[in-house]
């Protein structure tokens, strides 16, 4: 987030800046927690409500829809845990990811 920002408004920015989606928040999924690194996830359900022009950059190198069985790796720990419980229908989440997976 940046300053004076909403987590909203990050969001929206976020993926707009890192897919070319533009996308109106839904459902709150879950906040994921790694202390030993600072980082705090906040995952949202959304749909996807425009798109604009985007490029593979040294941050992004592709943006695609993946089903269960053909994710991307490698994948981070927490990345895979958003995803699962994203799929599962899961809500209400609050998970500890451990640093060192």
């Amino acid at each position: 987030m940046e300053s004076g920002e909403s987590p909203l408004d990050a969001l929206k920015r976020e993926v707009l800046e890192e897919s070319g989606l533009e996308i109106e928040p839904g459902e709150l999924l879950g906040v994921y927690a790694k202390p030993l690194e600072n980082d705090l996830v906040l995952s949202f359900r959304a749909s996807v409500i425009g798109r604009t022009p985007w490029s593979p950059n040294d941050e992004i190198a592709e943006v695609g829809y993946f089903g269960r069985d053909e994710l991307p790796e490698p994948m981070s720990a927490a990345a895979r845990a958003r995803v699962d419980d994203a799929l599962a229908g899961r809500s209400g989440i609050f998970r500890v990811i451990d640093a060192t997976r």
